[in-house]
């Protein structure tokens, strides 16, 4: 039975609701454990509305800036074609989406401040930013698509979490996203990765970008490796798809190259 069941010895539902935070109401989360219920424990289970209904609302103040920074996310998804202005959206939402997680981790101290920002997605997202904010010649869809994809990762979990009427008429999208976010996660590493490739060729042959520029952008990267699991993982991805496609003869020269590359990067 739902009433019986108990949500805190559940490990998948309680690292499920770890990214929530007291922007979800009572009411909806009321409805997101009955969902969770019906979708992992018991399929024949009825959604009861009236349960829902008859759950006290609280403070709405950190849904509404919760939703701030989801428009944010929304505009800069739409406003790409103007990128000037799409940057300060991208600026707006990252900078919110961090505060919300900086408030939902308890830290004590400064190391721990510290730490959680060079772990935080949204403090790369960030550092992503600035470093193409003043080379404009290197803007472009292309170079914005990582922070596009974590945007709507991003949306999908918003209405999920908040927006019952939403969420129904999305659900196929937004639970494709929900089930394969850390693939969607793992990619936009994979892009990041060969945005520096695509720098060098850039600069190279058409004199497009900056030495500054790429050189803050391997740092960038090598930040990345050494704190993100998922860079690590779409280094791995990307190593077996080269080596995999190239010609057999050039393979023992690739690996010695790639020995160079691993070495620069894990040292």
């Amino acid at each position: 039975m739902y009433e019986d069941y108990d949500f805190s010895k559940d490990e998948k539902w309680n690292l499920y609701i770890k990214s929530a935070d007291n922007s979800i109401s009572k009411e909806r989360m009321e409805y997101l454990k009955q969902i969770w219920y019906k979708e992992n424990v018991n399929r024949k289970h009825q959604i009861d509305n009236n349960k829902i209904s008859n759950v006290k609302e609280e403070s709405k103040l950190p849904y509404y800036i919760y939703s701030t920074e989801n428009i944010f996310k929304m505009s800069f998804m739409l406003l790409l074609f103007m990128q000037g202005v799409a940057q300060i959206f991208g600026y707006l939402f990252n900078f919110l989406a961090l505060q919300r997680q900086i408030r939902n981790t308890q830290i004590q101290q400064r190391k721990q401040y510290v730490k959680l920002l060079i772990n935080n997605e949204f403090f790369h997202n960030l550092v992503f930013l600035f470093l193409f904010h003043f080379f404009e010649r290197m803007h472009n869809i292309f170079i914005y698509s990582p922070i596009l994809m974590h945007s709507w990762v991003g949306i999908s979990e918003f209405l999920f979490l908040h927006h019952k009427s939403i969420y129904e008429r999305m659900q196929q999208y937004i639970d494709k996203t929900k089930q394969n976010k850390e693939l969607i996660m793992i990619q936009k590493q994979k892009i990041e990765i060969i945005l520096f490739p695509a720098l060098l060729f850039a600069k190279f042959f058409f004199d497009i970008g900056n030495w500054i520029l790429v050189i803050f952008y391997l740092i960038f990267l090598k930040m990345k490796y050494h704190t993100n699991k998922r860079s690590k993982v779409a280094w791995i991805q990307i190593d077996y798809f080269i080596e995999s496609h190239l010609p057999i003869i050039i393979v023992s020269a690739y690996r010695e190259f790639r020995q160079i590359a691993v070495h620069f990067f894990v040292d």
